[in-house]
């Protein structure tokens, strides 16, 4: 096309340059159009030059192109600034990941979606309208499941709440009347603690409209987590906050609407005469003399705090890396002696006490069956394809596994 011209490159999309005469005598024309032509040209190399070769941008695609390799789906994370909701969430748009901003004025009628990229599964359910202190004593239960650290691994625990009849594989509740006890350590290590925190979310209503109920305790991963520790947060996840601009410690802050449930959260509760604490009840936690509502407000008071802040001995105890209830191990470890445990028992009027928290290679009962381990090596179980879980029918354990099979614990 006369008076217009076109500059491409490999690779690089055509520039379209037009320009018309000037009413300027004929004989300078050509001068002035030569110039003009050449002088945009220039231009238009710099600049091709700048954005494909400036080590800058290079770095730039680099990063974004390794993102895309690192990441995953993941989602929602769910915010609240002032009176407005907002969600973020990685998903797969044409074989690249992409991030999901959506908004809404208040979480009245939101529903949120989720979706495994571990195992395929999609589910869906709605916000809660508020939040409610979980209790720390309930009545004994003619039956209860209990799992503990399953470490963001959505596929074991999947598998396991199939097999021992927790759900449907719709992911709906299928437990009736029972209870379900999570003794902690949901988030770090897998690639799936977002799915997982959700589906526990969604189960909790879905029992309590069926006449059961699902107890989720904090472990140490947990209070790490609130408390920006990543050290074992999977590098996946680490990646995805990058790709969605977030900072770690804002999606479990009090302002999120994780954030505000877990701390509606216990790290130890009592069904019946059965006692659920994360990683154990030392000695010295029983001589401080602390009631479990007491323990249970000290550890949420206590989170954002640094070491410093942490000053009274009943704070101290509570929140100790080796006393502490999410952090005891010597029980699981049989170094505690049996009449400290017995001890322990009489004082909180308990027959057991379940734990999870010390890897174990089974399911195991300890003390003459006063000490119930149940914190076993789900990652490389399922990498076998085999799960195992605690149940308790009519006070009687079994250790079920994946395919509903039970076996009594003795």
């Amino acid at each position: 096309m006369k008076g217009t011209h076109f500059f491409a490159f490999p690779n690089i999309p055509a520039f379209e340059i037009s320009f018309h005469k000037a009413i300027l005598p004929q004989n300078k024309i050509g001068i002035l159009m030569r110039t003009f032509k050449y002088s945009i040209q220039i231009i238009i190399l710099a600049l091709i030059t700048f954005i494909y070769f400036n080590p800058a941008v290079i770095c730039a695609q680099a990063k974004a192109d390794s993102l895309q390799v690192l990441c995953k789906t993941d989602g929602p994370y769910i915010f609240y600034k002032g009176d407005m909701v907002y969600s973020k969430r990685i998903i797969e748009e044409n074989g690249k990941l992409v991030v999901k901003i959506d908004s809404a004025k208040n979480k009245s009628g939101i529903k949120v979606n989720c979706y495994s990229s571990e195992t395929g599964d999609h589910f869906s359910f709605p916000l809660k309208k508020n939040f409610i202190k979980d209790k720390a004593v309930y009545p004994a239960q003619s039956k209860i499941f209990v799992i503990s650290d399953i470490h963001g691994n959505f596929k074991g625990f999947k598998t396991i709440l199939l097999g021992a009849g927790v759900i449907k594989k719709s992911l709906r509740w299928n437990f009736g009347k029972g209870h379900v006890v999570f003794i902690g350590d949901i988030f770090d290590r897998g690639i799936d603690p977002t799915e997982c925190l959700w589906l526990i979310y969604k189960l909790e209503d879905e029992a309590v409209k069926a006449g059961g109920n699902v107890h989720f305790l904090l472990g140490n991963h947990e209070i790490m987590n609130m408390n920006n520790n990543v050290k074992y947060v999977n590098k996946k996840i680490l990646s995805n906050m990058k790709m969605m601009n977030e900072q770690y410690k804002m999606v479990y802050n009090s302002d999120t609407e994780i954030g505000r449930w877990l701390r509606t959260k216990n790290i130890i509760e009592k069904i019946g005469n059965i006692t659920f604490v994360h990683g154990g009840y030392s000695p010295k936690l029983m001589n401080s003399k602390l009631s479990f509502d007491q323990m249970n407000r000290i550890a949420l008071e206590s989170i954002g705090k640094t070491k410093d802040q942490i000053t009274s001995p009943e704070e101290k105890i509570v929140t100790s890396s080796t006393e502490g209830p999410y952090w005891y191990r010597d029980e699981a470890n049989s170094v505690t002696r049996e009449s400290a445990v017995d001890s322990i028992l009489a004082s909180i009027k308990s027959k057991k006490i379940i734990i999870g928290h010390t890897i174990v290679p089974n399911i195991l009962s300890l003390y003459n069956g006063k000490i119930i381990a149940v914190n076993v090596d789900h990652q490389a179980n399922m990498d076998k394809g085999v799960m195992f879980g605690l149940i308790i029918i009519n006070n009687k354990l079994y250790v079920v596994d994946q395919n509903g099979k039970k076996t009594l614990l003795k």
